[in-house]
């Protein structure tokens, strides 16, 4: 009786199954915040032109225009330095394009109210982490602070995440009050 030697299947190797990450418990973390990192909201950055350069974080406008004239005849005019703290990156070092405007001269900068609001540096991803975290620990604004903390290496204090919970809004809550007594009118 001749043995024969059976070969598995070269398709086979790239089947869940044998996948390094389900046996380490600290690579499928690693894996799925990897995957995290490289998700992007689209919607956001359409009208953007993001990239990195030298670990500096470049945001610029994909068509830029004036936004008192709505010409399109501008110039680039430098670039503003500013840091963005977001949750799975950490601190940012970006640099947001400026624009003159040729037919007025009015000086402008790229518009990223998409990613963060006026006047502050902890983008719109960061924000709603926190409010996520907000409802696993149960309002417990010391645990979310020290999360954060544990997570992203920030400091936040908790006054600023209680105005983000309070400031809260949930665009999707849309409850209509019928109560049981409007049956019987």
């Amino acid at each position: 009786m001749i043995s024969e030697k059976t070969l598995a299947p070269v398709d086979g190797m790239f089947d869940q199954g044998y996948k390094l990450s389900y046996f380490s418990e600290s690579l499928s973390k690693y894996e799925k915040n990897h995957l995290k990192s490289i998700e992007k909201d689209y919607n956001v950055f359409k009208s953007l032109n993001t990239w990195y350069k030298r670990d500096i974080f470049h945001i610029e406008m994909l068509v830029p225009f004036c936004p008192k004239c709505f010409s399109k005849f501008v110039i680039k005019n430098g670039v503003k330095e500013r840091k963005l703290y977001f949750y799975h990156e950490g601190v940012v070092n970006s640099e947001i394009q400026m624009y003159k405007c040729k037919k007025y001269g009015k000086k402008f900068k790229t518009d990223i109210t998409n990613i963060v609001d006026d006047n502050s540096n902890f983008t719109h991803e960061f924000k709603e982490k926190c409010i996520e975290l907000a409802g696993l620990f149960f309002g417990s604004i010391r645990k979310i602070a020290y999360k954060i903390k544990k997570d992203t290496e920030i400091s936040i204090s908790r006054q600023t995440i209680e105005n983000w919970i309070l400031g809260y809004e949930n665009p999707k809550k849309e409850i209509s009050n019928r109560y049981s007594w409007d049956c019987y009118k």
